[in-house]
């Protein structure tokens, strides 16, 4: 697949049982809308949130934004249903969750093609430890992999660490997962942040991620 570029500065994560939130995300200032279908998602809502993406994402009115929805876990009882219903939107591109090894992405890669999505790009996140030691075969695995994602508060929770200003506790694993990006020319983005009140510490964790060589 040709990979096609586009800034991603700033991805916003937008749940999809929320319509108020979805209808507002067209107007907002970022790259990219993350049309979220995953944990953040309570277990009542998960089927209502697939029906309310699917069909915001096939009205359009994102403009310039890139769309992209994140689905369960593969494993779980919503995921196959999921990228079942998304492979055949107009979205730009999948986000899977929990990926964390070659054979997670090709799994994938597979359920998304023969659900007809054999002509979407896909995207990863990265959020556990054993995903971080594997980063390298995991950006090796496929072009269609258009952006590798971290997901910062679950790696951190996985690694009985402490969420700290300076983010000591993950420098390394960001490191390590940005070399494996660029090693196989994927674009890469680090982990969000939720409060937004701290203005500091938001203007500190993109410096920092920008220095570092973060895309968004």
């Amino acid at each position: 697949m040709t990979q096609y570029f586009r800034p991603r500065r700033s991805m916003l994560y937008v749940p999809g049982c929320n319509t108020h939130y979805l209808e507002r995300a067209r107007t907002l200032h970022a790259d990219s809308i993350i049309l979220d279908l995953g944990d953040p998602i309570l277990v009542e809502c998960k089927e209502e949130s697939r029906d309310n993406v699917v069909r915001f994402v096939n009205e359009g009115g994102y403009g310039s934004r890139e769309v992209v929805v994140r689905v369960n876990d593969l494993i779980s009882q919503w995921g196959p249903d999921d990228i079942t219903a998304v492979a055949k939107t107009k979205v730009d591109a999948v986000l899977f969750p929990n990926i964390e090894s070659r054979e997670d992405v090709l799994t994938a890669l597979s359920l998304l093609d023969a659900a007809g999505g054999s002509h979407l790009p896909i995207m990863v996140m990265i959020e556990s430890p054993i995903a971080v030691l594997n980063a390298k075969e995991i950006a090796s695995a496929s072009d269609r992999i258009v952006c590798i994602v971290m997901a910062t508060s679950d790696l951190i929770s996985q690694l009985h660490a402490r969420v700290t200003h300076e983010r000591s506790a993950i420098l390394t694993s960001l490191s390590l997962v940005i070399l494996a990006a660029r090693a196989y020319g994927h674009a890469v983005v680090d982990g969000i942040t939720s409060d937004f009140k701290n203005m500091h510490s938001f203007e500190y964790a993109c410096r920092l991620g920008r220095d570092m060589g973060f895309d968004g």
